[in-house]
């Protein structure tokens, strides 16, 4: 792939190989988010694992109350009403990954 874009230095090469590997490795990787692997599509896995490695996280939501001021009642209600999930464990554990995401205790 490289050589087709026209990277032909070695080094550059060489550098470029070990990110894609630190990146694959990271996909596999140990955070908390994996456990939920389940009930989480990839692209909400990769934001959770960005918004874990930020130093700051800026928002602005018109339309729902943010994450960090979210209820277990509130996040279920939203859940709920975007009927990706129909099964109440499958509900639980997404539910659960709302509520476990602002926690200081993972990386924030």
């Amino acid at each position: 792939m490289l050589r087709l874009y026209g990277v032909d230095e070695p080094a550059v090469q060489a550098r470029l190989a070990e990110l894609a590997r630190t990146a694959n490795r990271r996909r596999r990787g140990s955070g908390w988010w994996n456990e939920y692997g389940g009930v989480l599509a990839d692209t909400y896995r990769d934001f959770i694992e960005l918004e874990a490695a930020a130093s700051s996280v800026r928002t602005y939501q018109s339309q729902m109350i943010p994450a960090l001021l979210q209820t277990p009642d509130y996040a279920r209600a939203l859940t709920v009403a975007g009927r990706r999930w129909k099964r109440p464990e499958e509900i639980e554990q997404f539910v659960t990954v709302r509520l476990i995401r602002p926690a200081p205790a993972h990386g924030r």
